[in-house]
């Protein structure tokens, strides 16, 4: 299954960090937001992400540059399996539902899900 973690925004009320880094790029216990999520999906064994970027992407894009091992195929040291993240950027000002709509070609008549690159929770996925 597809996951879509929407990382476009600008994250204008907390601006004092973002004026630098998008919001998901913000470090908690030396990881970012973005990589908790990854992780709390990969580890119930998802493995497709798609991540929606805009205000100031490629900042995203160049981080990961550090797990890359090809072309959309990823691995994190703490993960046993490898990762396919694909990038998409969105464009700046483009709102939620425009995003995943950029997207309905490639996720088609697939199950996927959706999450903001901003928040965090200890879920069970699966239920």
């Amino acid at each position: 299954m597809k996951v879509i973690i929407l990382a476009g925004g600008k994250g204008s009320r907390i601006s004092e960090y973002t004026k630098k880094i998008p919001k998901p790029m913000i470090q908690i216990f030396g990881k970012t937001i973005l990589e908790h999520i990854i992780q709390i999906y990969s580890k119930q064994l998802y493995k497709d992400f798609y991540i929606l970027t805009g205000y100031k992407g490629n900042i995203i894009k160049k981080y990961f540059d550090k797990y890359k091992l090809e072309k959309n195929l990823y691995k994190f040291k703490n993960l046993e399996h490898k990762l396919q993240i694909h990038f998409i950027p969105t464009g700046i000002n483009t709102m939620t539902g425009g995003r995943i709509r950029k997207l309905s070609k490639i996720i088609k008549d697939d199950n996927f899900m959706v999450t903001y690159g901003d928040g965090l929770a200890n879920v069970n996925l699966k239920k």
